[in-house]
């Protein structure tokens, strides 16, 4: 999917330029000869409907998105492939965000990193101090894909 594509998934949506960010029919056209490899982004939301939403989001933009309706499904695809990227639900079925971010850390620290914490339970004790620990961007619902985008975009230049 690209541009009008994004467009049309997401009528009325403005999506400011963000520096840095060029639309994938631009890339495509600047790189025929040698494509660069798309970045790898997990998608961890029990919503499947927002989860879908995210997806179709991000692969308009050309990211190589991958979904996972809780930790545990999650955890399996980190542990068989390594990830650019990860938007993460915290409170979730069977395993929850933070429970399925320390099972990470201990078998792929590398990409601890590369979280992104997307939520509407910051506040909640359970997982504040949690938050606070690990000093991941946390993007709370309900969400404004631009600002989704651009906490994707910072995070994969290695910004913070």
């Amino acid at each position: 999917m690209v541009g009008a594509d994004v467009s049309r998934a997401f009528p009325g949506l403005a999506i400011p330029a963000l520096p840095g960010v060029t639309s994938p029919h631009k890339l495509a056209m600047q790189n025929e000869t040698t494509p660069a490899p798309k970045k790898r982004v997990l998608i961890v939301e029990d919503d499947l409907e927002l989860a879908q939403i995210y997806e179709t989001l991000l692969e308009g933009f050309d990211y190589d998105v991958t979904t996972a309706s809780d930790g545990s499904l999650a955890l399996k695809r980190v542990l068989a492939q390594d990830v650019d990227a990860v938007l993460c639900d915290l409170r979730m079925p069977e395993l929850d965000g933070d429970l399925f971010y320390s099972a990470v850390e201990r078998a792929k620290p590398h990409l601890c990193g590369r979280f992104i914490f997307i939520t509407g339970a910051a506040e909640d004790p359970k997982y504040r101090a949690f938050l606070k620990r690990v000093k991941s961007p946390v993007l709370h619902k309900p969400l404004h894909p631009a600002k989704m985008l651009e906490e994707v975009r910072r995070l994969l230049d290695g910004k913070s």
